[in-house]
């Protein structure tokens, strides 16, 4: 999941092919991913879905990349 956010913000993936992959592979793994550390995917769900994604549709592409990388580095400094 931590790749995805970094291919985003590494200018390997484009706003809509993040938030189509994001969105799918959470959902997916979100059981395993809760079992092996719910601290942190509740931290995930917080600063990268519900306060990044869900709330940056109305920003520019660069305005919404500047709100992941911000949501990002506030969900590493959880760990």
């Amino acid at each position: 999941m931590l790749e995805l956010i970094q291919e985003f913000i590494d200018d390997k993936k484009t706003r809509n092919e993040f938030k189509a992959n994001f969105g799918f592979q959470y959902s997916r793994n979100l059981t395993k991913m809760r079992t092996e550390d719910h601290d942190f995917t509740e931290a995930m769900n917080y600063y990268i879905l519900d306060t990044g994604i869900n709330v940056g549709g109305h920003l520019s592409d660069g305005g919404f990349k500047a709100l992941i990388r911000l949501r990002y580095s506030e969900l590493l400094a959880t760990r």
